[in-house]
């Protein structure tokens, strides 16, 4: 069951074009043009029913013009759904053409946290594969080209050339080499950000000259949060706060305010029966988020959520070209290991547990926490688990995490 055939039952035209990253064909939409995997930047090619058609251009743009496209030719009649979903910002961080070069000029500033050495934590986070300065590769960096070919790969190329013939030259080493790789990468990750904000403004716009905008809500919303050189990191995965917040952005005319921000703990499992709720449709009992209508009307109920549960369950590699380990070394995708936690946007507490029997390669066993006051400490620098002065708040945490992990039922 999921809210597209939900809204189909209650008269909604539904279309997804985009991101699917399922190994499925969509059901529950009238309409969809999905890529395969995360797609590529460059002629992405998009699947009907699974049929292809590759498009030239850039993807964003593309995923926008088929939206548009979609927009203009259904029923006027009927109401609609529109999921829109591009590929970026996900690596390797291409931007289109007609932006490359606008940051060359700048020196965008570090986080300070940067040159994390992982003191003050578990044992598990030095051990992390997710380092801007050795362990992203070098297609992500521009350094290599991946999924580009004829004028696109020239243009590429050419662009990047002599900053990377300098790069090599100049055979950077320690703090000066994390500093270059990290410019080159957070300016491909913006400049590629900012096609997003420009195709945003395109369907905007159409609403706005279709006269639709007064009657329709607009959602924009990631999968995850990102470092974006925190903790000297790319990706995801950890239950750190700048990948366990996610943007959400919500307009709903005659019922959100411009500016209004929502302090409220929110989560994507909201999603479905926030929807279904804008939509007049019902919810279904089985369905384990809340709506978030009551809220964004100003109307926060009693029983509103006060904790977060997290859990990242592990993904175990045996790669052959593994940096700075044996060749077969079993290790964990990202170095980011099995965790769950639980927050209540103050304190943060997260468990890493696994042994060797719950993997298919040996591995040493680990039942380690870590503490954090994001009050004192937003960072997240340092673990208080063994400060005695949190005792109380962390055997709370523990029966929250309990309490949580009964709710959802997890196993």
């Amino acid at each position: 069951m999921t809210f597209p055939k939900l809204l189909q039952k209650t008269g909604y035209q539904t279309a997804i074009i985009g991101k699917w990253h399922l190994k499925s064909i969509p059901t529950g939409f009238d309409h969809h043009e999905v890529m395969k995997g995360q797609g590529r930047y460059y002629n992405p090619i998009l699947y009907t029913d699974g049929e292809p058609t590759e498009y030239e251009g850039y993807s964003t743009d593309v995923v926008m013009d088929r939206s548009l496209e979609w927009l203009k030719n259904r029923d006027s009649d009927q109401p609609f759904m529109l999921m829109c979903q591009f590929k970026a910002s996900h690596g390797p961080f291409q931007p289109a053409l007609r932006h490359l070069g606008e940051l060359d000029d700048v020196t965008l500033p570090v986080p300070d946290n940067f040159f994390d050495d992982f003191s003050g934590r578990t044992s598990l986070p030095a051990n992390h594969r997710t380092g801007i300065a050795n362990e992203m590769p070098p297609h992500n960096l521009s350094l290599e080209y991946v999924n580009m070919e004829g004028e696109q790969l020239h243009a590429f190329r050419s662009h990047f050339a002599g900053a990377n013939e300098a790069f090599e030259k100049a055979n950077l080493q320690g703090d000066a080499r994390a500093l270059w790789r990290y410019q080159r990468f957070i300016k491909n990750f913006l400049l590629t950000s900012k096609a997003i904000d420009e195709n945003v403004g395109r369907v905007l716009d159409y609403l706005d000259e279709s006269g639709l905008a007064e009657n329709t809500i607009v959602i924009y919303a990631a999968d995850q949060g990102f470092f974006l050189g925190e903790h000297g990191w790319y990706d995801k995965r950890w239950m750190y706060e700048e990948c366990l917040k996610t943007p959400l952005m919500i307009r709903w005319p005659g019922v959100t305010q411009g500016g209004q921000v929502v302090d409220e703990i929110v989560s994507n499992l909201d999603f479905a029966s926030t929807f279904l709720e804008m939509a007049g449709a019902s919810i279904p009992g089985q369905m384990q988020g809340s709506s978030l209508v009551p809220i964004l009307k100003g109307n926060i109920p009693n029983n509103w959520r006060t904790s977060f549960y997290y859990n990242y369950p592990g993904e175990f590699s045996r790669l052959t070209d593994a940096i700075g380990r044996n060749a077969g070394e079993p290790y964990f995708r990202h170095g980011v290991p099995p965790h769950e936690g639980v927050t209540d946007v103050r304190y943060k507490l997260i468990h890493y547990k696994y042994d060797d029997a719950d993997w298919e390669f040996k591995t040493d066993d680990v039942d380690e926490w870590e503490f954090y006051d994001d009050e004192s400490d937003p960072s997240e620098m340092k673990s208080e688990y063994d400060n005695p002065e949190y005792a109380g708040e962390i055997a709370r945490l523990k029966t929250e995490l309990e309490r949580l992990k009964n709710h959802y039922d997890v196993n």
